[in-house]
C-alpha cells in the first residue's frame, strides 16, 4: 500500500469513492467535499496504483485539526484502511506539533444504521465523545452532530 500525503492528485478518484458510498454521502456532501478539498490537507492510500481510501484534514487552530472527510472504498472496508489513514494522519499532524484531532459525525439520536459503524470506528480508534449538537446548522435539518476528540 502506498501512502500519499497532501498531494492534490487523485481528487476525482476520491469523489468517485464518495459517489459509491451513498449511505454516507449525498450530492450535497460530494459538492461540499469538492470545495473543502481546495483548502484541506489530503492523505490517500493506494492499492495496486488505485486510491482505495482517503482522509482530509482541516486546520481549526494552531494545535487543533478536524477530520473533515474520511472514506474507504466498499470492497476495502474492514481491512484496516481507515485505521491506517487515522494513524498516518496522526504521524503527519504530530510533525506539525498538533495536539488535538476532532471529528464530527451523525449522532445516535438520529436513527440511521450506517453511522453506527462510523461511531464504533472512531471509538475503536481512541476518539472520545465530547458533545452532541442538536439539529446541527451546517447539516440538513434534523441531523444531530456528535463531536469526537482525540489527544495526539
Amino acid at each position: 500500500m502506498d501512502i500519499c500525503i497532501n498531494k492534490k492528485m487523485g481528487i476525482e478518484e476520491c469523489m468517485m469513492i464518495m459517489k459509491t458510498l451513498q449511505d454516507y454521502f449525498d450530492e450535497n456532501g460530494i459538492e461540499l467535499f469538492g470545495k473543502d478539498i481546495l483548502e484541506d490537507e489530503l492523505i490517500t492510500i493506494k492499492e495496486e496504483k488505485q486510491i482505495c481510501g482517503f482522509i482530509t484534514l482541516k486546520r481549526k487552530f494552531e494545535q487543533t485539526y478536524e477530520i473533515s472527510w474520511l472514506a474507504v472504498e466498499k470492497e476495502f472496508q474492514g481491512k484496516g484502511i481507515g485505521t491506517r489513514l487515522i494513524e498516518e494522519s496522526i504521524k503527519y499532524l504530530k510533525e506539525k506539533n498538533v495536539k488535538l484531532l476532532m471529528v464530527k459525525t451523525l449522532a445516535e439520536t438520529v436513527d440511521y444504521k450506517p453511522y453506527e459503524k462510523t461511531r464504533a470506528f472512531y471509538e475503536k480508534n481512541g476518539f472520545l465523545p465530547l458533545d452532541i449538537i442538536k439539529d446541527y446548522s451546517e447539516w440538513e435539518q434534523g441531523n444531530d452532530c456528535k463531536i469526537y476528540v482525540k489527544v495526539i
